[in-house]
């Protein structure tokens, strides 16, 4: 099964507020959604996550 996730798990991942994820996919800065469902865009977790270390906006879990 593959790991899908909506804009309300990129904003937790990202630590950002969802309404950023909605303006990202709504201007293009977020990589193509894999599917529209009706409850929004989906994507597979790690093409969220290589974009995000790509584009320097990855979140490090590490706590120091």
């Amino acid at each position: 099964m593959l790991d899908i996730v909506g804009p309300g798990e990129v904003a937790s991942m990202l630590r950002v507020h969802p309404v950023t994820v909605s303006r990202w996919q709504r201007d293009g800065v977020l990589p193509p959604p894999e599917a529209e469902l009706n409850r929004g865009p989906v994507w597979r977790r790690t093409t969220i996550t290589e974009w995000a270390e790509l584009t320097g906006r990855a979140v490090s879990d590490a706590s120091e």
